[in-house]
C-alpha cells in the first residue's frame, strides 16, 4: 500500500524548511515508470531508507546515492524506482540550503553525495538509523537532528545581513511577481544595483533572480491552469508573457512539453504532491511520463 505525508518540521527549523515529506510503496514486483520532476525553485535534502532511485539525464542513467541533495534544476529530470520505495524529503526554502551547508547553493540542475559535504560517518549513521527506525516518527526526528547539527556548525548563518533578511523578502516578492521588472524594483528597494543584488541572491539558492523568476511563473502559469478554465492563450496574458510563442518555449524549457501535453492531475502521488495550496513558491513537483521534448503542440 503506497503511502504519501508531508510533515510541519521542527520549530527550529521552519524558517528555512518549508516541509518534510515521506513516500512508502512496497516493492510490486514491476519496474515503475519513470517519472518527471519539474524545476521548482526550491532545493531538496533526500534520504533513501528504501530502494535507491535512479535519473535518466541525457545519454545517462545514474543510480542515486543514500542520501544526497539536489540542488535547484533549471530544466527537469527524469526520475525511478526500481523496487520498494522509503523516502524523507526535505523541502528547503529557496535560501534554506545556505544556512545548512556552505557551498551546497552551486549544485545545480545535477545532484551531490550528503557524505560528500559534510561529516560522511555522522551522515552514514544516519543512513543506518532510518532503515533501522520502527516507524516514520522517528525518522522525521532523527533526520530533524541531523539538520539541526548542521545548522549550529555551519557558519552560512545570517541573522542580519542580505541572506537572513533581504533574501526572504526578495524571494517572496518574486514569488508573487515573477516577472524581470520585479527583479529591478527588488533590487531597488534593497538598496542594491541590480547586479550586486544578483549576485547575493546566486549566493544563497543558486539560481539568478531572473532565471528564479521564470521558474516561479512557470509555475504560476501551472496553477493557472490548474484553477481556471482559461485558454492557454489567455493564461499566457495573465502570467505576464510577451505572448502564447513566449509562454510554449518557456513551457518546453522547463517541463520538456508543450502545453497541449500537461496532465496535472493523474493518480494519488499526483494529487499530493502537485498540491498549489503546498507552498508559496510552486505549484507542480511531479508530471507523470518521461521525456516529451520532441513532441509538438
Amino acid at each position: 500500500m503506497e503511502m504519501y505525508r508531508k510533515v510541519e518540521p521542527a520549530l527550529r527549523l521552519r524558517d528555512i524548511v518549508e516541509s518534510i515529506w515521506l513516500q512508502e510503496a512496497p516493492n510490486q514486483g514491476t519496474r515503475l515508470s519513470p517519472t518527471c520532476v519539474l524545476p521548482t525553485g526550491m532545493v531538496e535534502i533526500l534520504f533513501h531508507y528504501g530502494e535507491r532511485y535512479v535519473h535518466h539525464e541525457p545519454g545517462t542513467t545514474l543510480r542515486m546515492p543514500r542520501s544526497y541533495v539536489t540542488g535547484q534544476r533549471t530544466r527537469p529530470v527524469n526520475a525511478q524506482a526500481l523496487g520498494s520505495i522509503g523516502i524523507v524529503i526535505v523541502s528547503l526554502y529557496p535560501w534554506g540550503i545556505s544556512h545548512l551547508i556552505k557551498g551546497a547553493h552551486e549544485v545545480v540542475d545535477g545532484f551531490v553525495d550528503l557524505g560528500k559535504l559534510t561529516d560522511s560517518r555522522r551522515v552514514r549513521d544516519l543512513e543506518d538509523q532510518l532503515r533501522c527506525a520502527s516507524n516514520n516518527e522517528t525518522r522525521v526526528r532523527r533526520v530533524e537532528e541531523f539538520l539541526l547539527w548542521l545548522r549550529e556548525k555551519t557558519s552560512a548563518i545570517y541573522p542580519d545581513t542580505f541572506e537572513g533578511r533581504g533574501l526572504i523578502e526578495s524571494s517572496q516578492l518574486l514569488s508573487a511577481h515573477p516577472t524581470e521588472s520585479t527583479v529591478e524594483s527588488v533590487s531597488t528597494a534593497l538598496g542594491m544595483s541590480r547586479r550586486h543584488f544578483g549576485r547575493r541572491f546566486r549566493f544563497a539558492t543558486g539560481l539568478s533572480p531572473k532565471m528564479f523568476a521564470r521558474i516561479l511563473r512557470f509555475q504560476r502559469t501551472l496553477r493557472c491552469r490548474r484553477q481556471s478554465r482559461l485558454s492557454w492563450a489567455d493564461i499566457a496574458v495573465r502570467c505576464g508573457y510577451s505572448d502564447q510563442p513566449h509562454m510554449i518555449r518557456e513551457m518546453r524549457t522547463f517541463s520538456h512539453r508543450t502545453p497541449k501535453m500537461v496532465n496535472l492531475n493523474r493518480g494519488t502521488l499526483f494529487d499530493v504532491f502537485n498540491d498549489p495550496t503546498g507552498s508559496r513558491y510552486f505549484d507542480t513537483v511531479y508530471m507523470a511520463g518521461g521525456d516529451a521534448l520532441d513532441a509538438r503542440d
